[in-house]
This record gives structure tokens, C-alpha cells and sequence, in this order.
């Protein structure tokens, strides 16, 4: 059990350390840009009124650019970040599932004395473990461009969890399809797919009335709702993100603990 939770950290360390060096080379190349962002408030201000709402609503109050919190929030929270955490947490989630399958490695781990239950709720504290790592190294980025940010970085922190929750949230349903199907394709499309579309109906909501009472299905509402680089990270929606995941898994158990893996 423990060994297999060790194992899954191992195989993704050096996939992760690509990820971790693109992301701190993205915190330190665009937060280079924010004293001369600073130094130019009225010319910010007239580019941020320049966008239609229809275009702002994807990224933050553009009005707050001028401001270290407003900055990040609009140039790495509000789209960037996200998505390629998602996108790192889908693909570990796909492969320690559905990859296992793929690659017929599945057939040695399940041939010990180990209980499939047991084998998707390791891999699952791994994936979700290697996003936290992730996330606390960006962090630790930001720590490091304090001196030309001065933000504040309790905030970042509670941001990060966000950023950590949205992940393993998506993470957990590649999860999901992939005890469901065994495919890798069909597990990395649902939940890319998943993602686009819920991002896509957090902000129609924001522009339509029509689209605002299925905001809350969306997982970037209670993502980006909160502004927690700005206010902190609101209890009931790090709960909701919590409550879905532990169900997500739940579900990952169910379909996967009698299906034939044609082993």
C-alpha cells in the first residue's frame, strides 16, 4: 500500500520538474513586467476600459491591473495557471489509471494482495500529493518576486490552494472516466473537455442572466468567485471542492472495483 503510493510519486518526479521549470519561468518572465505596468496607471486604466465586457469577464476585473493582486489575478489566475494545472493533473490522472491499462502494467500491480479500492485511493493521494507540490513551488516563485510585487503572500497562498483544489478536481475525474473506460483518449478528452466548457459557462454567466443559475455546476466559479487574492479563500466553496472530490473517487472505486480489466 505504501509502496504503491511511493511508486506513483516516482514515476511522475521527472514530469513534474518540466512542468515546475516552465511555471517559474512564466511567474518570473511576466511579473518582470509589472513595474513598468505600475509606472503607467492612466495609460492602464484606458487599455482596461478599451475591452468590452465581453471580453473581461474571462479575465478578472481588468480595472485592478495597476495593482499587484490585480496584476496576477489577470495574467496568470484568471486563464494561464489554471488550465496548465488542470492540464498537468489530467495527465497524471489519465495515466495512473487508464495508462496502467494502456501500457499492461495494470496486470502486475492488481496480481499482488491488493485491493482495488486500496489501488485508486494511493494513486489518488499521489496525483493529488504531486499537485500540491506543484502548487507550493509556485508559490515559493512568487515568495522569491516578493521584492518587485510586494503582494501579499498569505492571499497568494490561499490562492494556490484554489489553484491545487481546481486541479485535483479535474485530476480526479480523469480519474473517474479512466476506472470507468480503461481508455487514455477518452479519459484525457472528457475532462479537458469538462474543463473548457465549465469555463466557458462561468463566464456566459457573468454576460447572460439566462446563463446565471447554472454557474454553480461550474468548478471556476467557486475557483475564481471568492477573489481570494484579494479576500482569502471562502470556507463553503473549499468545502464544496472537497466534498465533490472525496465523491469523485467514491465513484472511481465503485466502477472500477468489478469491471474486467481483460487481464
Amino acid at each position: 500500500m505504501k509502496n504503491l503510493f511511493q511508486k506513483t510519486l516516482f514515476d511522475h518526479k521527472k514530469g513534474l520538474m518540466f512542468w515546475v521549470l516552465g511555471i517559474l519561468a512564466s511567474d518570473l518572465i511576466i511579473t518582470s513586467f509589472f513595474p513598468t505596468v505600475k509606472k503607467m496607471p492612466e495609460l492602464m486604466n484606458e487599455y482596461a476600459e478599451s475591452f468590452p465586457k465581453e471580453i473581461s469577464v474571462w479575465f478578472g476585473d481588468l480595472s485592478s491591473i495597476g495593482t499587484p493582486e490585480g496584476f496576477l489575478n489577470i495574467e496568470l489566475f484568471s486563464f494561464m495557471f489554471p488550465f496548465a494545472f488542470i492540464a498537468y493533473a489530467i495527465t497524471v490522472g489519465t495515466n495512473i489509471i487508464a495508462g496502467e491499462e494502456k501500457s499492461k502494467t495494470i496486470d502486475i500491480l492488481i496480481s499482488n494482495p491488493i485491493k482495488r479500492s486500496t489501488l485508486i485511493i494511493q494513486k489518488f493521494l499521489a496525483m493529488a500529493t504531486l499537485i500540491t507540490i506543484f502548487c507550493f513551488i509556485a508559490w515559493i516563485g512568487f515568495v522569491l518576486v516578493t521584492p518587485i510585487m510586494k503582494v501579499n503572500l498569505f492571499n497568494l497562498g490561499q490562492m494556490c490552494v484554489n489553484l491545487a483544489l481546481i486541479a485535483i478536481f479535474f485530476g480526479s475525474i480523469s480519474i473517474l472516466t479512466g476506472s470507468i473506460t480503461g481508455r487514455t483518449g477518452i479519459s484525457t478528452g472528457l475532462s479537458g473537455g469538462l474543463a473548457f466548457i465549465t469555463f466557458l459557462i462561468n463566464g456566459l454567466a457573468k454576460l447572460s442572466p439566462d446563463f446565471e443559475p447554472i454557474k454553480y455546476i461550474s468548478p471556476f466559479f467557486y475557483y475564481s468567485d471568492s477573489n481570494a487574492l484579494f479576500n482569502g479563500i471562502n470556507i463553503m466553496h473549499f468545502l464544496i471542492f472537497i466534498s465533490s472530490i472525496a465523491l469523485i473517487i467514491y465513484l472511481s472505486i465503485y466502477f472500477y472495483k468489478d469491471r474486467d480489466l481483460g487481464v
